[in-house]
């Protein structure tokens, strides 16, 4: 995939095939943005280029170097990523000594970090130390969601370009091309993808259609369950779904849609499309003080989970919490 095939940051890219134009490349960039949007693909691209034999701002994309970065099996563009949770200091070392040599067979040696934000603190500071020395002919390119869980040192020393989710519709309309999906399909999974296309093409789409329905409908029993219904429930998910965060993103989403149209007064800006009719059943004898409550309960189970917290215990206070908040009648389904 070059450039021109790349769907969305077009201004990202321009600034890229600018500064290859005009001999201003960067010895470090560091490309800021959600996960999943598409800043790696742009690092590739940009590492084809630089390899690229045609020396065009446009990789071609058939000749041996792109290729070889296609399959990411080019010995001149070197990819970082975490060990686990972390980047860690001996793959630093690694690189350190692999940089210490001349490109093998292109123009330019380019080193890609996934993650660079989940750099242990003895890998910081040997990443800062390349960073304050760079290498002759190499651009390392730092991908991250998080600026503020980098060194400013680090961050001082690449120039940062930010990196955009992609607008929904655009999403809904590249998603139903490719996959030949109905339009509400195409919506559910657009909504769902947080501005990313990748994420959004590779979905289990009968997980995003199924699974959101049923855990939903659950939610709306929510409060007519006792105690031992709701603990049950958090045992179940927390010992049998993969995708747990997945599934609390979708509980979110009905609030979001019950407060939406609580707010707005109709169903336009809905992601659960297909639950509308719940949605204008239930979003009445709700309150805005309950509807944000429940979201922000929702994540911070969401921030807990990802900091390795208990899944059962976090499950069971958030749909505690939950089935009490007021604001939702006992019986929604009456």
């Amino acid at each position: 995939m070059s450039f021109k095939d790349i769907i969305g940051h077009d201004s990202q890219i321009e600034h890229l095939r600018n500064a290859m134009r005009n001999g201003r490349v960067a010895h470090a960039y560091l490309f800021l943005g959600k996960e999943g949007i598409g800043k790696k693909l742009v690092a590739l691209s940009l590492a084809k280029a630089l390899n690229c034999p045609h020396g065009s701002e446009d990789p071609c994309d058939e000749c041996r170097s792109c290729l070889k970065v296609e399959h990411l099996n080019h010995p001149d563009v070197i990819l970082v990523e975490p060990q686990g949770q972390w980047i860690r200091i001996d793959q630093i070392r690694d690189l350190q000594r692999e940089l210490s040599h001349r490109p093998y067979e292109g123009k330019r040696r380019v080193c890609i970090f996934s993650g660079s934000d989940r750099l242990r603190q003895e890998a910081a500071n040997a990443l800062l130390k390349i960073l304050e020395e760079p290498p002759l002919h190499t651009v390392m390119i730092l991908l991250a969601a998080n600026l503020d869980l980098i060194l400013p040192t680090i961050a001082s020393r690449c120039q940062k370009i930010p990196f955009n989710p992609l607008p929904f519709d655009r999403i809904a309309e590249v998603v139903r091309s490719r996959l030949e999906l109905q339009r509400e399909e195409a919506h559910i999974l657009a909504s769902h993808a947080d501005g990313s296309l990748g994420k959004a093409l590779h979905a289990d789409l009968d997980f995003v259609l199924r699974a959101r329905r049923e855990i939903i409908e659950k939610i709306i029993d929510l409060p007519s369950y006792g105690a031992e219904q709701i603990l049950g429930l958090a045992e179940e998910l927390s010992t049998g779904s993969e995708d747990l965060p997945k599934l609390l993103t979708m509980i979110h989403s009905w609030y979001r849609d019950l407060l939406t149209y609580k707010e707005r007064g109709g169903g336009a800006h809905l992601i659960n499309i297909d639950l509308s009719q719940e949605i204008q059943k239930v979003a009445p004898r709700t309150n805005t003080p309950s509807l944000i409550h429940r979201m922000e309960v929702i994540q911070g189970a969401l921030w807990n989970l990802d900091r390795n917290a208990n899944r059962q215990i976090t499950l069971e206070a958030m749909f505690l919490d939950l089935a009490r908040t007021r604001g939702l009648h006992d019986n929604t389904r009456s």
